[in-house]
């Protein structure tokens, strides 16, 4: 299974919506089906919180979506983490983000 993760940026504006991207496809290159759980994670602290809804679907091996960062993220170093589960197993992809005022 391949999966990729691509971020708007890497310095997302707090309160602002910020684009991603996640595609998956089987060893050949076909989409493959399953669900994405979002989690924001703090190193040292681990996940400080999920996206909402906190799973989603993948349409044709795809998931184009927006999150928003709350003000008190500005400063902190999180990594935007993609599980992505389908028939052919579980893979978790990250996007450093770094959050703006």
């Amino acid at each position: 299974m391949r999966v990729t993760l691509h971020g708007a940026n890497h310095n997302p504006v707090a309160g602002k919506l910020w684009a991603y991207s996640v595609r998956v496809t089987d060893a050949t290159g076909h989409p493959l089906s399953g669900t994405v759980d979002t989690d924001f994670v703090v190193t040292g602290l681990g996940v400080v919180g999920k996206e909402t809804p906190p799973v989603h679907r993948l349409k044709n091996g795809a998931l184009n979506d927006q999150v928003t960062f709350p003000p008190q993220a500005a400063g902190t170093p999180i990594t935007l983490v993609t599980v992505v589960h389908t028939s052919a197993g579980s893979v978790a992809v990250g996007w450093p983000v770094s959050v703006t005022k």
